[in-house]
C-alpha cells in the first residue's frame, strides 16, 4: 500500500488537484490562480458590455497563468 501522508507526497498542492488526489484548497498557489481567473473573467464581462470588439482577446489569456 502506498504512504497516502502529506509528508511523502512533495508534490504542491496545485499538482494534486491536477493529478485528481487529495489536496487542501485553500493553498496558496491555488489561489492565485482562482484570482486570476476572476480578474479575466471581469474584464471578459465588462470589454463585451463596453462592446469592445477585442473581447475575446481576453479569453486567449492560457487559463491558469498569471502574469
Amino acid at each position: 500500500m502506498a504512504d497516502l501522508s502529506p509528508a511523502a507526497d512533495s508534490r504542491s498542492h496545485y499538482e494534486r488537484m491536477l493529478a485528481g488526489d487529495l489536496y487542501i484548497a485553500d493553498d496558496p498557489e491555488i489561489g492565485r490562480r482562482h484570482q486570476h481567473a476572476v480578474g479575466l473573467a471581469d474584464a471578459y464581462h465588462r470589454a463585451c458590455i463596453a462592446g469592445d470588439e477585442g473581447a475575446r482577446s481576453i479569453l486567449d489569456e492560457p487559463r491558469g497563468q498569471p502574469r
